[in-house]
This record gives structure tokens, C-alpha cells and sequence, in this order.
């Protein structure tokens, strides 16, 4: 395997091993989210639902998007959108801009799939 392919495989795979991560770590977090936000644990686990949602529905419109706009673009693009949406979920100190960056973080999540 050349190296280039190598080194391109092993990016995309951790990169798909984030999402995996990001849809069930914050399942451990919840309590200390919770607190730091001053709410009920049990009102953040939409914040769970919302980016399973999400993941699940942009999936099948991530590969018709992979086809029309290029894999590597798609790829780039929803590795930033990822990023600046995890840093928008740890900075935030609103239960509804957290809903909202998770869910956009899931959007990017299922745009990363066709690529893998």
C-alpha cells in the first residue's frame, strides 16, 4: 500500500472512530454537563437523541452530497464543521445552543460517513 493511501486511510478511520466516540461520551458526562449548566441531567439527554438523529437522517443526503460536490470537499468541510461545532458545545452556557450545535455536529457527523 502506498504511503500517501496509507496515511489517508488512517485519518478517515479516526476520523469516523470521532464520531463513534462523540455519540457516546456524553453519555459518561451528562452529570458534570448538568452542573456546569445548572440544569436537570435528564434534560440533556435530547442532546443525545438530537445527534443520533440527526447522524441518522443526513446520512442517505450525505451521499448524494459526496457525489455532487466531491468526496475529498464534502470530507474537509464536515471535519471543520465537526470541529467548530464540538468547540461551540464546550463553550456554551445555554441548554438551547447546546441542543443546536449538537445537532449540527450530527449533520457534519453523517457528512463524514461516505467518505469511510
Amino acid at each position: 500500500m502506498p504511503h500517501r493511501l496509507r496515511i489517508t486511510t488512517i485519518v478517515v478511520g479516526l476520523t469516523l472512530l470521532l464520531v463513534q466516540l462523540d455519540a457516546t461520551v456524553l453519555g459518561i458526562a451528562i452529570a458534570t454537563i448538568a452542573r456546569d449548566l445548572q440544569v436537570e441531567p435528564l434534560a440533556l439527554h435530547l442532546t443525545i437523541s438530537l445527534y443520533q438523529l440527526t447522524l441518522a437522517v443526513f446520512i442517505p443526503i450525505s451521499g448524494w452530497l459526496a457525489d455532487r460536490i466531491g468526496s475529498k470537499r464534502l470530507f474537509v468541510s464536515a471535519t471543520l464543521m465537526f470541529m467548530i461545532m464540538s468547540i461551540a458545545c464546550a463553550i456554551t452556557s445555554e441548554l438551547t445552543y447546546l441542543f443546536a450545535a449538537r445537532a449540527a455536529q450530527g449533520v457534519a457527523g453523517a457528512f463524514l460517513m461516505p467518505v469511510g
